[in-house]
C-alpha cells in the first residue's frame, strides 16, 4: 500500500510541474542485481558434479548473516563465484564430497539458494582469492569459524525463505594453521571440533581422536561440514514447515514439533526428544533468537536444556568435577544404549537433530563411514576407546537408529 501511494503522489506532482515548466530529464537509477525468487531454488543438478561446483561462491570475509533486521543483507550480495581452476586440489575435495554423497543429499544441496566458502578464519582472508584459495590460520581458530546454515527469516528481507550454507576455508589448513593442499583428514577435523567442544580435556588426557577413521579422506571432512550446516536448514524446515507468509514458516514464530515428537517408526509413534528433560515445554527445544552460535546452549527463555538421564551435560560443564570423572562420563555417553550421535549432538536438542542427520548421511555415503575411534586417556595411564559409527554398523545402537529414522533424508 505504501509503495502505491508514493507512486500516485509522484504522478500528481509530475502533472502539476509539467503544466508550468518543461520537465527536467531524470537519470535512470543504477541497475541493481536482481533478487532471486523466494523459496523456489535449483542451483545444481543431482548427479552432475560440475553444476555443483559452478554453484559455489566465496564470501567476503566480513560477511555475517546473524545480524539485526535493519542490517541484514543476503549472502549473494557479498560473494564472488568460486574459480575451480584457482586451486585444483580444493576443487577436487568439493567434487569428491558431492560425488560421494547419497543422491538425496545431493538433491538437498541443489535445492539451496547458495553454497559458500568463508575465508573469515584465514589470517590472509583479505587476499584469500588472490592467494589461490590458500588459507593460513591461527592454530586456535575453529574449523567452524563463520560456517553456518540458515533460512532467511527477517520478514522484510528480499530473500525471505531462501536457504543458504557456508563452510569454513579453515578446513584446508592443518592443526597448526598452515595451508594444506587438501582438506583435513576426517579424524583430524573431528578431533579439532571435539577439542573446541570438550574444552575440559587437556592435551594429554580426556577424549582425543588420534586413530584414523574409515574412510578418513578429505572428501569426508568436506561432506561432514556441508551436512552439518545443511542440518540447520533442515531443522528450520522441519520445525517451522510453513511457506512464506505462514505463522509457522519463514518469518513466523509458531513452532511445530509434531513431526519429531510423534514420528512414525513402523512400530508406533516415537518422540525424538524423549531423552531430553524438557517437560513437554517445546520452548526448551529451540535456539534462542533462532540462531545457535557455536557452543552456546541457551534456549528460549535462556534455559539450558539437559538430558533426562545420566550422563548430564551439567556434569561436563561443572568446574567441581575431576577430569577423570568427566572422562568416565564421556565413555558412558558413547555406550551402546545411549542415543547420541556425537558429543556435539548431546549438547542441545537442535544440535542433536543436526548431528543425528549428519550420521544418517555419512552412513549412506559411498563408501560409508564405518569407524571413528575416540580414545579416552586417563591420568593413571589407562585408555578406553569408543566408536559410535562402528557400534552402529556392528553391535547396533537401537535408540540412535530409531532417532535416525525420525529425520527425513
Amino acid at each position: 500500500m505504501t509503495r502505491y501511494a508514493l507512486t500516485l503522489c509522484a504522478g500528481i506532482l509530475t502533472l502539476a510541474v509539467t503544466a508550468c515548466v518543461p520537465p527536467t530529464p531524470i537519470a535512470p537509477p543504477a541497475p541493481q542485481p536482481p533478487a532471486p525468487p523466494r523459496v523456489a531454488a535449483v542451483i545444481c543438478t543431482p548427479g552432475d558434479v560440475n553444476s555443483f561446483i559452478q554453484a559455489i561462491h566465496v564470501l567476503e570475509p566480513s560477511y555475517n548473516p546473524n545480524t539485526n533486521p535493519a542490517n541484514y543483507e543476503p549472502p549473494y550480495r557479498h560473494s564472488s563465484p568460486f574459480d575451480r581452476n584457482l586451486n585444483p586440489d580444493l576443487t577436487t575435495d568439493l567434487e569428491n564430497a558431492f560425488r560421494s554423497a547419497p543422491f538425496t543429499f545431493q538433491q538437498n544441496l541443489c535445492n539451496l539458494h547458495g553454497v559458500y566458502i568463508s575465508p573469515a578464519a584465514c589470517s590472509n582472508k583479505s587476499t584469500y582469492t588472490r592467494d589461490g584459495y590458500r588459507c593460513n590460520a591461527l592454530s586456535t581458530t575453529s574449523v567452524m569459524e563463520n560456517a553456518w546454515g540458515f533460512r532467511s527469516f527477517h520478514v522484510n528481507a528480499e530473500d525471505l525463505g531462501n536457504r543458504y550454507i557456508a563452510i569454513s576455508a579453515r578446513l584446508w589448513a592443518d592443526k597448526a594453521g598452515n595451508w594444506t593442499s587438501r582438506a583435513l583428514r576426517f579424524h583430524e577435523y573431528q578431533d579439532m571440533l571435539l577439542g573446541k567442544l570438550a574444552d575440559w580435556r587437556t592435551a594429554q588426557h580426556g577424549p582425543h581422536i588420534t586413530t584414523v577413521a574409515d574412510p578418513d579422506d578429505p572428501w569426508m571432512t568436506v561432506l561432514a561440514a556441508l551436512t552439518h550446516e545443511y542440518g540447520h536448514v533442515h531443522w528450520a524446515r522441519t520445525v517451522l514447515p510453513g511457506d512464506v507468509g505462514d505463522r509457522d514458516g519463514p518469518g513466523g514464530n509458531v513452532y511445530k514439533f509434531s513431526e519429531l515428537t510423534a514420528c512414525s517408526t513402523g512400530t508406533g509413534a516415537f518422540n525424538f526428544f524423549t531423552y531430553w528433560s524438557y517437560n513437554n515445554n517445546t520452548n526448551r527445544l529451540r535456539p534462542r533468537f533462532r540462531w545457535r552460535k557455536f557452543k552456546d546452549r541457551d534456549t528460549a527463555g535462556r534455559v539450558k536444556i539437559d538430558h533426562k538421564d545420566p550422563p548430564k551435560i551439567a556434569q561436563f560443564e561443572s568446574s567441581g568435577i575431576a577430569l577423570d570423572t568427566k572422562s568416565n562420563l564421556f565413555v558412558q555417553l558413547y555406550q551402546r544404549e545411549q542415543p547420541w550421535a556425537s558429543y556435539f549432538g548431546s549438547l542441545t536438542a537442535d544440535e542433536d537433530f543436526i548431528e543425528t542427520y549428519v550420521l544418517k548421511v555419512l552412513s549412506s555415503t559411498q563408501p560409508k563411514l564405518k569407524k571413528l575411534p575416540v580414545t579416552v586417556f586417563f591420568t593413571n595411564g589407562s585408555t578406553q576407546t569408543v566408536d559410535i559409527p562402528n557400534d552402529l554398523s556392528t553391535t547396533g545402537k537401537p535408540a540412535l537408529v530409531t532417532k535416525m529414522g525420525c529425520i527425513k533424508p
